[in-house]
């Protein structure tokens, strides 16, 4: 539970240290967010997923970093020092939360690893799930009228007529060309 309080106290320092700066940005973000809506909220949504993939990335690795050094000192062969703990022992760590810090990290080039992980993570994302702006949805039908109203009275032919009627129809159809294509017309013969 420290590590997540010592996360928290460095957030709200950092808010309570600029907070001029960031009622500026919001009174500035807001009004430019609301009238280009169609083009930043997607990418505001975007980078939110992306930034949950790789909190999920990094406590994916700190697990990792650790069950390994973990299972490597559990699994020495070398004689115990008086304090336990073998010869040969590893102290393996990655920064739960002070992950831009790379002095931390032991050893250094798991640091390197995490930004390989979060590259592929990226491309990967943008490959599987890449990014779509909204569609507004049109006001008018093609006939002109408004948009609500047409579907009112589609909605009411639907109740009238049955959800399935041009399912049915078409069905019906299907089997009528199926047997007339199996008839022999009387030129054939």
């Amino acid at each position: 539970m420290d590590t997540f309080s010592e996360l928290w106290f460095l957030m709200s320092d950092h808010v309570e240290a600029n907070m001029k700066a960031y009622i500026i940005g919001c009174i500035l973000a807001v009004p430019f967010i609301y009238f280009t809506r169609k083009w930043t909220v997607p990418l505001i949504f975007y980078t939110i997923e992306i930034c949950i993939y790789m909190v999920i990335m990094h406590v994916v690795v700190f697990v990792a970093v650790n069950l390994t050094a973990g299972f490597k000192n559990s699994s020495s062969m070398k004689m115990l020092r008086p304090d336990g703990v073998p010869v040969d022992a590893v102290y393996w760590t990655t920064p739960l939360v002070k992950f831009w810090e790379k002095q931390i990290y032991n050893p250094e080039w798991l640091v390197y690893v995490e930004y390989a992980f979060a590259f592929i993570l990226i491309v990967l994302v943008l490959k599987f799930r890449p990014m779509h702006t909204q569609k507004p949805k049109p006001r008018f039908g093609v006939d002109g009228t408004k948009k609500g109203e047409s579907d009112q009275e589609a909605q009411a032919v639907a109740n009238k007529y049955g959800r399935n009627r041009y399912a049915d129809e078409w069905a019906k159809e299907a089997a009528k060309s199926a047997r007339a294509s199996r008839v022999r017309k009387p030129s054939d013969k």
